[in-house]
């Protein structure tokens, strides 16, 4: 949990960006930033913090296996907006 918390903390600094990507159903720990960036909505309201610059990306095959994750990540990092 405190790995996740430095690691957030870190990406946001360096990046000057204070949106992160967090995969879908993946569970982070459970500190306040780490249940922010949960995937489990159920979890995510353990710790009572909205995130609104938590992007959620499909892991790998989710939803299905037609779903080309490498290419929507590739999608949501070029765009700008």
């Amino acid at each position: 949990t405190n790995a996740n918390e430095a690691a957030l903390a870190l990406a946001r600094k360096y990046t000057g960006r204070s949106s992160v990507m967090a995969f879908t159903n993946a569970f982070h720990g459970m500190s306040l930033g780490s249940l922010a960036v949960s995937g489990s909505a159920s979890t995510r309201e353990l710790g009572g913090v909205a995130r609104h610059d938590v992007i959620r990306v499909p892991y790998d095959g989710y939803p299905s296996q037609a779903f080309d994750s490498a290419s929507y990540i590739d999608h949501v990092l070029s765009d700008p907006g």
